[in-house]
This record gives C-alpha cells, sequence and structure tokens, in this order.
C-alpha cells in the first residue's frame, strides 16, 4: 500500500478477481530502488509500495484487487549512485529523520575491487558496468541506516519500497545465502541477477518459486500459497471473502494440473510459467539489463 494511502479495508467485487492465486501475488508489488542521491530518493521510493494489479491506483484514492498468491520480486531496479549528490547526507527533516539517512558508505572502499568485480561477472549475468553501477547503489543502501557495509533488513525494505512483510521477508532469506540477517555486495549481486534480461526463464521460475515455497520443503504447500495470499490480501488493505479467497488456491492448482495434489512442484510450477509467461513479468529489472 503507498505511504498515506487509506488503510480501510475494501471489498473485492467478482467482477475485480483476478483468475487465480499465483496472478494476485506475483502482480502485487512492483518496488523500486533508490537511485543513490542521498537520504531523499530512499525515503521517496517507500512511498512507491507495491499495488495489486486489477483496480485504481492508490493515486486515484482507491485499492486494486489481488491478482494470484505467487509474489514476484523487485520490478524495477536502481540507476547508478550519483557521486555528486550522495557525497553528503540530506540534512535531518521531519521526512528525512537522521536514521533514514542514505549517503553514501564512508567505510566501504570508493570502487569494487577488481578480483571481486572479475568473480561477480563470471558468477552471474551481470558484466563489469553493470557491477559496478551495482556497487555504488549498494553503498548506498547499506548506509541508510547504519553504514556497516552490509545491508540489513530494515535497509533491505527501505530500498524495494515496501514494508515489513511475509514477501520482503521471504525475498531476503534468499538473497542472504548464510543466513546472518545481513546481505553482503556478493550476496546483493549474485541475488539480483535472477532479475536480469539475461536470466533463463527457469532460473527466474526457480526463484520465485523459492519465494513461495515458505517452509522450504521443495513444494509449494496450499498452506504455503494460503499464506502467501493473506498475507497480500492484507497489505493491500482488502477484504474478499473465503468464497473467493478458496477459489483463487483452487483455480491455482487446476491450472497447474495439481488439483488432487499438496503442493505444486517446480515442475509444476516451471509448467504453469511456460502456459503464462506474464506470470514472470515482474522477474526482469529492465535498469540493470543495460550497460551505461
Amino acid at each position: 500500500m503507498g505511504c498515506g494511502a487509506s488503510t480501510r479495508a475494501r471489498s473485492v467485487q467478482p467482477s475485480d478477481m483476478p483468475q487465480d492465486a499465483l496472478a494476485a501475488v506475483s502482480q502485487s508489488r512492483a518496488p523500486s530502488l533508490p537511485s543513490g542521491g542521498g537520504a531523499k530518493p530512499v525515503v521517496a521510493e517507500a512511498a512507491k509500495a507495491a499495488r495489486v494489479v486489477g483496480g485504481p491506483s492508490p493515486a486515484a484514492g482507491g485499492q486494486a484487487a489481488p491478482a494470484s498468491p505467487l509474489a514476484a520480486p523487485p520490478a524495477a531496479v536502481p540507476a547508478a549512485a550519483s557521486p555528486a549528490n550522495s557525497a553528503r547526507a540530506a540534512p535531518p527533516t521531519a521526512t528525512n529523520p537522521p536514521e533514514l539517512r542514505a549517503a553514501t558508505s564512508s567505510i566501504l572502499p570508493k570502487h569494487v575491487s577488481a578480483d571481486e568485480l572479475g568473480q561477480l561477472c563470471q558468477a552471474t549475468n551481470f558484466d563489469r558496468k553493470q557491477v559496478e553501477r551495482l556497487y555504488e547503489v549498494f553503498k548506498v543502501i547499506s548506509s541508510a541506516r547504519d553504514d556497516d557495509g552490509l545491508i540489513d533488513k530494515g535497509e533491505f525494505e527501505l530500498a524495494l519500497g515496501l514494508k515489513s512483510s511475509l514477501f520482503v521477508n521471504r525475498v531476503f532469506t534468499i538473497f542472504d545465502q548464510n543466513l546472518d540477517n545481513n546481505i553482503t555486495f556478493e550476496e546483493f549481486v549474485i541475488g539480483l541477477s535472477t532479475f536480469s534480461a539475461r536470466a533463463s526463464r527457469e532460473a527466474k521460475a526457480s526463484m520465485s518459486f523459492r519465494i513461495h515455497d515458505i517452509d522450504g520443503d521443495g513444494i509449494i504447500s496450499r498452506a504455503d500459497l494460503s499464506k502467501m495470499l493473506s498475507a497480500t490480501i492484507a497489505e493491500n488493505a482488502l477484504h474478499i471473502s473465503e468464497e473467493q479467497f478458496n477459489a483463487l488456491i483452487a483455480t491455482t492448482f487446476e491450472q497447474a494440473g495439481a488439483a488432487d495434489k499438496h503442493g505444486l512442484t517446480l515442475d509444476d510450477f516451471l509448467s504453469l510459467a511456460k502456459q503464462r509467461p506474464a506470470m514472470l513479468s515482474n522477474m526482469t529489472i529492465a535498469s540493470i539489463s543495460v550497460s551505461r
């Protein structure tokens, strides 16, 4: 829900309903990462909270209907940080509290090392210029709250422009490969690599699958899907009937050819993604797919 939007629940009419639960979650978020120009971009992006497609935008004063319980990652990525703008933090104000300032890091090296640059180019879908751009963005995000050279959970939420949620928790956990509750630059680049245009559809589907496999048991159970859909509904202050809710879950499993199964396997998910390419539409970040 966008900043300033009403928190009053809005009932979803049958005409607003998406075709299935996966569409509801996957299309409900379109966060952006900061451009790197100090604290204001980070705070401003927080106002661009994701919305569910199928209804009016927050600017129009309405809340959209949920589309599917499968969540999609960030739809937009940061432009490179501007050294001129990020050299110093903006002064504290009512809308720019000190704890949210995001000047570029003063403890990280000015440039990514040649060795790390080469290794990340080999291990990801990014070229040298893209990795260098992402390093500038990383320096901004990692100093948004605490300039320690790492992205913590709060800084990650600020970067995505989303409040704490099940979706954000799942994405953060996947990026945080060693599960130490912080994201290093290497983890940041590797995590974003799946969102490059060069990443395969299979890789994107696998990432989306992992986001929705909440308990990590290798299947997206009805319970997993229900939790993700419930979170999407709550985050967007919507109200749907129990009948509508159950119909979304049931339709998702039917379309995946798994109506009689306990959960969706990765193969089920890949098959569904081939039938419906739009399901992965938010898995590509255009601004990091072109070298500059």
